[in-house]
């Protein structure tokens, strides 16, 4: 086959082909797939658009009994003449759009179908319970309507039955909406029961294993149900704790009064009135501040209590907001609403303050306390003098970090 290599920048045509026996020419090498090919037209029966012109994106192949010229990707102006091409020679011309659209869509089709095969082995394999046909990919999402949930799940119980299964996105949820059924699962069956769902605003760096709230059931979570019920939330230590909780709630009473006592300038200069809610949080907040650190976390003469109530405040207006992350497993890595980002940030900042708080009294602990004088013990001092078999428990809380992740999200 004739080829003649191409110089500079200008364009070319295609002419005539002409065939010699395998051998008799130089073999096939990489860099004749750019070598001119004289006096070759695209015939009539070409696409408009490849007779016109060849842009970047389009592939020319010229197949023969003895070469294949592919990847002519210089654009190509064609001549308006049609001829025949050489007996056993044609023309391919591939569109290399279409090629990617039918990838992508193959792609998608066969994602589509192994996320249909897995849902319908979990349910064979998880034997869950009835429930209203789901949607591919969003599930049961839009049959819980626009209203509030309780009603939609209501209407939705009334036809599948007191124990339904709902699928919202990826995530299986199994409604209880009875009772006896209740009573039954949470009373006979609770250890089967004792796992749950960790959100992606719960996940990240600070261990969230480690919290009476997000560790899974085990030795570890048994251990600190068993702190809580024998040492903090039984009788004795409630009525101890009888002069905080008064504190605490002349404390809200004080706010309370100083936002009612503003001038009638301000009064009328402001359209908002007194929130309550928020008074009664901040009561809340400091009675666990004081039944954990024995601080109040909200002080106005305290700045390192002010940042904590901030920082945790914000985490829980975080780990309460939707999460399409936790409906479609598939964005977790994207993170589109920033909520794990801006959590981790938040208990970062949470856990660097309440880490002084610990560190403080650890040091008093090895000094010797607080000079003799009695005080009420808190939680933190429990954890402080908790000693575990060191099998399936831990022999002892030493690391503020450790003591951090159960205080802070025992809150």
């Amino acid at each position: 086959m004739e080829l003649e290599a191409i110089r500079g920048s200008t364009p070319w045509t295609m002419w005539d082909v002409t065939i010699h026996p395998l051998g008799a020419r130089r073999r096939h090498t990489s860099g004749q797939g750019l070598a001119l090919i004289p006096n070759c037209h695209i015939p009539a029966w070409a696409p408009t658009t490849a007779r016109a012109r060849l842009h970047r994106s389009t592939i020319l192949s010229i197949l023969g009994p003895y070469h294949t010229f592919t990847e002519l990707t210089r654009e190509i102006p064609m001549e308006p003449e049609v001829s025949e091409l050489p007996k056993g020679l044609h023309i391919e011309v591939v569109d290399l759009t279409t090629w990617v659209v039918l990838i992508w869509v193959a792609t998608a089709i066969l994602l589509l179908a192994r996320q249909l095969r897995r849902w319908r082995s979990e349910d064979v394999a998880g034997q869950l319970p009835p429930g209203p046909r789901r949607w591919p990919v969003v599930g049961n999402i839009f049959q819980l309507g626009l209203g509030p949930p309780h009603e939609s799940l209501a209407v939705l119980a009334r036809n599948h039955g007191p124990i339904m299964t709902l699928w919202l996105g990826s995530m299986s949820t199994v409604v209880i909406s009875s009772s006896q059924v209740a009573r039954e699962m949470f009373k006979n069956h609770d250890v089967a029961l004792a796992g749950r769902k960790i959100y992606e605003a719960m996940k990240g760096d600070y261990g969230n294993e480690g919290s009476l709230i997000t560790a899974q059931y085990g030795p570890h979570w048994r251990m600190l149900r068993r702190l809580c019920t024998t040492e903090f939330f039984v009788t004795s230590r409630l009525d101890a704790m009888r002069g905080v909780r008064g504190k605490c709630i002349d404390g809200m009473l004080q706010f309370i009064m100083d936002a009612s006592s503003r001038t009638s300038s301000e009064i009328s200069a402001s359209t908002d009135g007194i929130d309550l809610g928020r008074f009664i949080f901040l009561m809340a907040f400091n009675l666990i501040g004081n039944l954990i650190f024995s601080k109040d976390l909200l002080d106005p003469k305290s700045e390192r209590g002010a940042m904590f109530f901030y920082h945790a405040g914000k985490v829980m207006e975080l780990a309460g907001k939707p999460n399409m992350a936790d409906f479609f497993p598939i964005l977790r890595w994207l993170d589109p609403q920033g909520i794990r980002r801006n959590t981790q940030f938040h208990v970062e900042k949470a856990f660097e303050i309440a880490g002084e708080f610990i560190k403080e009294r650890m040091e008093s602990t090895e000094n010797g306390g607080c000079d003799g004088i009695e005080k009420a013990k808190d939680f933190l001092d429990v954890l402080l003098e908790y000693r575990g078999d060191g099998v399936d428990e831990a022999s002892r809380f030493t690391s503020p970090r450790t003591i951090n992740v159960i205080v802070f999200k025992a809150k």
